[in-house]
């Protein structure tokens, strides 16, 4: 514990890792090989196929099943990321909590307004309601894909210096990799959570079969729009690892005592 926050000796640590692109994922893969070496035990609890946009989705009323997903303690689930986390934290890892919890390599980012329909962040905020450490990673995908090289190497850093500034009570960590060679990394920078700011993270499109009219698809924004200022994403424009700190407890102090005092 330092200054309230709860810190993580990685070289002790026992790791929960999962995601929302499913257990077959390049980035869950990647991941896991940069983890192991710097922690004491890894235990992988991955959605079976991608599940992206699932949020914090639960199924609590349907029944989910858990299976082997190769040999050691690698298990697929046919839930939500959330459910994955929720078989880590409390089944997978039943004889004692993990240490901390790393969900990604999210095969693409997961800036400002994203958060909310995130499964990768989905499944750090089971962790943290749970009150054990979490990080939510992602990646930026451009058209030659993800420089999972890049990722690897910067991994190291970031986990270090999160484990050792440590987590307040619940908060969490999201952090987003440009897509750059490792050597035109700027850094990693701690910013705020970005916002768009006259536009949808989310756009409704009809199909574009002109016989299926009433059938439409949800497409990603791409972060336009987005309102200037310190933010997520233009650091990550500008070419740095970013790390914005998350909370779960999401009470407006400042307009609940303005409410108070109005309805006095």
């Amino acid at each position: 514990m330092t200054n309230g926050r709860t810190t993580v000796d990685l070289a002790t640590a026992r790791v929960l890792l999962s995601n929302d692109d499913g257990i077959h994922a390049d980035g869950l893969g990647v991941l896991e090989r940069a983890v192991a070496p710097l922690v004491a035990e890894t235990r992988i609890v991955a959605p079976e196929r991608g599940r992206s946009g699932a949020s914090h989705m639960i199924s609590y009323a349907d029944t989910i099943q858990l299976r082997p997903a190769g040999s050691g303690h690698r298990y697929m689930t046919d839930g939500t990321p959330a459910d994955a986390a929720i078989f880590g934290l409390q089944h997978v890892f039943g004889d004692a909590p993990p240490d901390l919890v790393l969900s990604g390599v999210n095969h693409g980012l997961n800036l400002g307004d994203d958060l909310f329909s995130s499964g990768t962040v989905g499944v750090a905020v089971e962790a943290c309601l749970q009150h054990v450490p979490a990080i939510a990673l992602s990646a930026y995908k451009g058209q030659d894909g993800i420089s999972w090289d890049t990722v690897a190497r910067c991994i190291p850093d970031v986990l270090h210096k999160i484990a050792g500034f440590g987590w307040p009570r619940d908060v969490f960590y999201n952090v987003n990799f440009p897509n750059l060679p490792y050597a035109e990394i700027r850094g990693v920078t701690a910013v705020p959570q970005g916002r768009m700011d006259h536009a949808a993270s989310f756009v409704l499109r009809a199909d574009q079969d002109p016989r299926r009219a009433s059938v439409h698809r949800l497409r990603h924004n791409g972060g336009n729009g987005v309102r200037e200022g310190d933010s997520d994403y233009r650091s990550m424009r500008e070419g740095y690892v970013t790390i914005t700190p998350v909370r779960v407890e999401i009470t407006d102090w400042a307009v609940l005592n303005e409410m108070k005092e109005a309805f006095a």
